[in-house]
């Protein structure tokens, strides 16, 4: 009974749409401006995790796992210790929260272009690549113990330093602000963190 009614508003979100320009604005599909993007264009973190967590659901997921591109996620949206097994991504889409996949496994991990405040993958397995490219911005990464079985990807990453209201679950609070925390990773691949990448 409980999970009829969520199916249903799953049924009226846009799970994998194309980016269109709105109004013919190109600056309205500015990623730094998706608090702004109307109403069509939000997908509640929640509706992510059921798709991803459900025994049920995940096995009907195709392939591509799961793509969205130029949507607004709203809300923390937490996979920790889940084992996913479909890709996971996410383009030109602005977070409002934190993606947490803390002992997950993950098949590949896509932020390409995006907008996040934080990104924890602290002792996460990914099989394939974990991509942090091309513009994405504003955003903290922790990363401990982290295994990737391919590439690392930073190259045109722009990571700012934790907030102050972040920086009490720091690992190195005690230290300040810091942009990227990682200890222990694990790269399978290669590391790439050039074509303007910056951490500060």
């Amino acid at each position: 009974r409980s999970r009829r009614p969520r199916r249903r508003y799953l049924s009226q979100q846009k799970i994998a749409p194309s980016l269109q320009p709105t109004a013919g604005n190109p600056d309205l599909d500015d990623v730094a401006n998706g608090d702004t993007w109307s109403a069509d264009r939000v997908i509640h973190s929640y509706c992510i995790e059921w798709l991803c967590t459900h025994s049920q659901v995940a096995t009907r997921v195709g392939m591509f796992g799961i793509y969205l591109v130029g949507m607004r996620v709203e809300g923390d949206l937490g996979l920790n210790a889940n084992s996913i097994p479909f890709p996971l991504s996410f383009k030109n889409c602005f977070f409002t929260g934190t993606f947490y996949v803390q002992y997950a496994h993950c098949r590949l991990v896509n932020f390409e272009g995006s907008r996040l405040d934080r990104v924890d993958i602290t002792s996460a397995r990914i099989d394939d690549d974990l991509l942090i490219d091309a513009g994405s911005q504003e955003h903290s990464v922790v990363a401990f113990d982290t295994q990737i079985g391919r590439n690392l990807d930073f190259s045109g990453a722009h990571l700012t330093a934790l907030s102050s209201t972040d920086q009490a679950t720091a690992r190195f609070a005690n230290v300040g602000p810091i942009a990227l925390q990682a200890s222990g990773v694990q790269v399978g691949g290669s590391a790439y963190l050039e074509e303007g990448f910056a951490a500060a």
